[in-house]
């Protein structure tokens, strides 16, 4: 981690993947073009500094943004982080990032690119986390991440993707964390997602998928966080998690469980975290399954 150094009484000192000074506008733009400086004081961006003023993280979430805005990120060329998430991007302003050949980390949840915006990203080849949910990505934009050697984390929670573009993400081999909740994807799609070697934390709340997925979920060996909130998995589903002995968290609220399936989880010696909230388990289940794994926190009541 880098040395912190406040490069003014304003500016709060955090954490964003590095050591970083956080600054308002008035502390930072000494250290920026002036052009530039005027334009992202103007709209309200908050950039981050290491300790050689060098700014490595653009956040705009507060902002009000355009496309025009991004006209001087070109300066910024040391940024490691750009979060643009609820702001009107399009695919004109993702072009203007992609001469940010350090980025690591990319939020556009909730803007206005889409798939073929996302063809040029194979500039970025140092980026690991993609944020694209609320977005209009589909099928066809996942295609485009397979250029992508480093990516680790893709959030495409309440995006178009379907099953068909499950296989085009199968062949990004380095993906550690996917977020597929609210979207349309189901058992075929899993089948595909079996084929990630690395993959440790996946959220399928809100998806078609069913007992039957579960049986493509089993060669997961690296996976350890499972989110299967509102889906359609029943007690005959839960036999077959024998094989994801390495599970630290496991959500299936909302699930048609019931307390007949759940000694089938005992063998998950590793896991630290369930939810079975909203579904047919009792308080009985509940302690019966709780005597097997002591260690480990279920929660069966939601908090009002």
């Amino acid at each position: 981690m880098f040395a912190l150094r406040t490069i003014s009484m304003a500016c709060v000192v955090s954490w964003f993947a590095v050591g970083i000074a956080r600054c308002q506008p008035g502390d930072w733009a000494p250290y920026l073009d002036g052009g530039a400086a005027k334009a992202f004081q103007r709209d309200g961006v908050t950039i981050k500094f290491d300790e050689h003023h060098t700014a490595i993280a653009l956040d705009a979430v507060n902002a009000k943004l355009s496309d025009a805005s991004l006209q001087f990120v070109g300066v910024l060329s040391d940024l490691r982080a750009v979060k643009l998430s609820k702001q009107p991007i399009t695919d004109a302003g993702l072009k203007k990032l992609l001469v940010l050949t350090k980025l690591k980390s990319l939020g556009l949840d909730e803007t206005r690119v889409t798939d073929a915006g996302l063809a040029g990203l194979e500039k970025l080849p140092a980026l690991e986390e993609l944020l694209l949910a609320n977005t209009r990505i589909g099928d066809v934009g996942i295609e485009h991440l397979v250029k992508l050697p480093k990516l680790k984390r893709l959030r495409l929670s309440g995006s178009k993707v379907t099953d068909a573009g499950m296989a085009s993400l199968a062949a990004v081999k380095t993906l550690e964390d996917l977020d597929l909740s609210k979207t349309a994807i189901g058992d075929e799609g899993l089948t595909t997602l079996a084929r990630l070697p690395k993959l440790a934390k996946l959220n399928l709340y809100t998806t078609r998928v069913t007992n039957a997925g579960l049986d493509s979920l089993q060669s997961l060996r690296s996976l350890k966080w499972l989110n299967l909130d509102n889906t359609a998995v029943t007690d005959a589903g839960l036999a077959k998690f024998h094989g994801m002995t390495n599970l630290e968290f496991l959500h299936l609220g909302r699930t048609q469980i019931t307390d007949t399936g759940l000694p089938q989880l005992s063998r998950l010696t590793k896991l630290q975290e369930l939810h079975v909230t909203r579904t047919h388990v009792t308080a009985d289940g509940v302690k019966r399954l709780q005597q097997s794994l002591p260690k480990c926190k279920i929660v069966d009541k939601v908090k009002e």
